[in-house]
């Protein structure tokens, strides 16, 4: 339960990145669609770990970028019920609105960081409990 709660906290911070990184000007334009792209990932893995905490981080990986991967090709059809989705605030941040084969690649990269991070703690948790 502990695991789960880490998660979450870290997905609402994740939330709180993304949306201040894709707001005004901060940060420029390229940068910011990179980096918003990439915390995107991060909390699609950060929702499947809280979802199933015992995973291994190479499955939380693989199932996130599997879903990342499944909602940018879906972003190639339009469809009415798809189009109206994406035309509200939340289904524009959750759907997106164009497929861009880059965007695959900052996925890429925002999963591969995290999952780093979360194999490097669980590496070092292990060895503190030796």
């Amino acid at each position: 339960m502990r695991e789960r709660g880490i998660y979450a906290v870290a997905a609402v911070l994740t939330i709180a990145l993304g949306l201040a990184s894709r707001s005004g000007d901060l940060l420029p334009e390229p940068v910011a669609k990179t980096l918003g792209d990439a915390l995107y990932a991060v909390l699609v893995f950060l929702l499947v770990a809280c979802a199933v905490p015992r995973a291994t981080t190479r499955n939380l990986a693989v199932i996130a970028f599997a879903i990342c991967a499944a909602v940018e090709a879906s972003q190639a059809v339009d469809t009415p019920w798809l189009d109206a989705a994406r035309d509200t605030w939340l289904g524009r941040h959750i759907l997106g609105e164009s497929f861009a084969w880059l965007d695959l690649a900052r996925y890429a990269v925002g999963i591969a960081a995290v999952a780093l991070i979360r194999w490097r703690a669980r590496e070092v948790r292990t060895r503190d409990r030796r």
